[in-house]
């Protein structure tokens, strides 16, 4: 049996059009589906983005934690600015209370020519200080000196408005300084 041959616009003439009820349900079948699976979606995203935020905060609380121990570290400039304090309000031999402006520690070997050499820069140029001595980076190498990653710490330069290839220089090394005189 063969069927005579139709052109697309005689078939769409000859097809009588879906009753109103069945489009209706249709459509109405459709947008309850639709909604159904947006709903569940959106269900699952607010659980997933739920347990994210918790990660951050946890992660916020830890970081939090973490600077707080990295402040409570004495930091080795601190320890000795802290003898020489000492040393200045020590009493001489008669009872007389003596204030030593140049007290420093008894010079050790390898010690006393580094701080020497320290110190004389220091007086030659009060507008420089050594990297990991500078008031706006000296809390991140601080943290590199303890052992956190560099990346990680770069990230909090750069979050704190500085620039992190600072971190990359010698902590050693002599940086300008605006501040001027003794910090």
């Amino acid at each position: 049996m063969s069927l005579p041959s139709q052109t697309p616009s005689s078939t769409m003439s000859i097809t009588p059009p879906l009753p109103p009820a069945k489009v209706s349900l249709l459509l109405s079948n459709f947008i309850l589906s639709t909604s159904t699976f947006l709903n569940t979606f959106a269900t699952a995203a607010d659980v997933k983005l739920q347990s994210i935020g918790k990660k951050i905060t946890d992660i916020e609380i830890m970081m939090t934690i973490l600077e707080a121990k990295l402040k409570s570290v004495p930091d080795e400039d601190y320890e000795q600015k802290v003898e020489q304090e000492t040393v200045k309000g020590t009493t001489g031999e008669d009872g007389a209370k003596t204030d030593e402006t140049d007290a420093s520690p008894p010079p050790t070997e390898g010690v006393a020519a580094t701080s020497t050499v320290t110190e004389t820069a220091i007086v030659a140029n009060p507008n420089e200080c050594k990297a990991c001595e500078h008031p706006d980076y000296a809390p991140f190498f601080r943290q590199v000196k303890i052992g956190a990653p560099l990346p990680a710490v770069q990230a909090k330069v750069a979050a704190a408005g500085l620039d992190p290839e600072f971190l990359a220089r010698d902590p050693e090394e002599m940086v300008p300084f605006e501040g001027g005189g003794e910090e």
